[in-house]
């Protein structure tokens, strides 16, 4: 079977820290590929890490068709409702998720109304992450289409279309067939669009505080480059984050070379430049975010003990072994 493995899509979501990758390369070695790989046709929709590992080990596994994908839209959907219910995703990727689904999902509607002739809901003026800005209004018609890949016409057949397009094509060995004639816009899309129309909704939806997702949407829209790899590596909290990334981009990169003092001082000095009269309302994204900052705190805490945890549980072996060792040197100097 041929597998298609689109860069795009393996780079969708955050890659695995390496501890992650070992972790999961043991536990591989030691009971095999257990969950089937998803495929979009050929194309690997979820299992890049364990389709890897498998290729280097010579390891069997198994592959699943998804016979609800029928566009790139349906497939980023999919991977984006997957990483949102896993415990192991950090706070900021949760919020860089949610307000992934919630423009895929007013970019879908707003076409809908487009293609149905409706003039264009509200927006807000808060950009998505990628610059765009995200639909917010109550949601387009019930049963009104949602553009996807039109089957069987000019530039049609292409990545973003499935290669069951036009419904005479098995997608996998015994899997269900397919169209992609059209991306319906669902009442389930309609709901999970207007659940995601206010910042508060979205909160709720990436389990966060209002006050993160607006400090999340900062870092998307001003962020450097250093300062997003400060973020993802745990290294600034959001909140801080945020801050900073209202500097200029020297600034920021200077505040990242700088490390974690350098950061928060960064941080603290804006915060103290940027001190409101009584009466004035302040930006939650320049809001200090208590509760979020104790989150990230408690993580990183608890990742350092259990690597302290690890190295003590070394250390005694090692202990051991010089204990052993010694004794045998003894034996043969008697």
């Amino acid at each position: 079977m041929n597998i298609d493995v689109r860069e795009d899509l393996k780079a969708y979501i955050d890659p695995l820290t390496p501890e992650e990758y070992e972790a999961l390369e043991r536990s591989l070695l030691a009971e095999g590929c257990r969950d089937a790989l998803i495929l979009w046709g050929d194309v690997l929709v979820d299992g890049h890490n364990r389709y890897a590992l498998c290729q280097k080990h010579g390891l069997p596994f198994r592959t699943q068709q998804h016979p609800g994908l029928h566009s790139i839209e349906d497939v980023h959907l999919w991977m984006i409702d997957q990483h949102l219910g896993r415990r192991s995703v950090s706070v900021y990727q949760r919020g860089v998720l949610a307000l992934r689904k919630r423009e895929i999902l007013g970019a879908r509607r707003a076409r809908a109304r487009e293609e149905a002739g409706l003039p264009p809901e509200p927006s807000e003026d808060t950009p998505a992450a990628g610059g765009l800005k995200l639909a917010s209004g109550a949601g387009s018609a019930a049963g009104l289409p949602a553009e996807a890949p039109a089957a069987g016409t000019a530039g049609a057949a292409g990545p973003d279309t499935p290669p069951w397009a036009d419904g005479s094509t098995d997608a996998t060995v015994g899997s269900t067939t397919g169209s992609a004639a059209g991306t319906p816009a669902t009442e389930d899309d309609e709901a999970a669009g207007d659940a995601l129309d206010t910042r508060e909704s979205l909160a709720r939806a990436a389990r966060l505080s209002s006050a993160q997702v607006a400090q999340i949407e900062k870092i998307q829209q001003h962020a450097t480059p250093e300062l997003l790899a400060a973020v993802r590596a745990g290294d600034v909290s959001i909140s801080a984050a945020a801050t900073v990334a209202t500097l200029p981009a020297e600034q920021q990169v200077e505040a990242v070379q700088g490390g974690k003092v350098a950061l928060r001082e960064a941080a603290k000095k804006v915060r103290d430049g940027k001190r409101k009269p009584k009466g004035d309302k302040a930006d939650p994204a320049d809001a200090a975010d208590p509760a979020g900052d104790a989150a990230q705190t408690a993580a990183v805490m608890a990742a350092l003990r259990e690597q302290v945890a690890t190295l003590n549980a070394e250390n005694t072996q090692l202990k051991a072994e010089v204990a052993r060792l010694e004794a045998q040197l003894q034996q043969l100097q008697g």
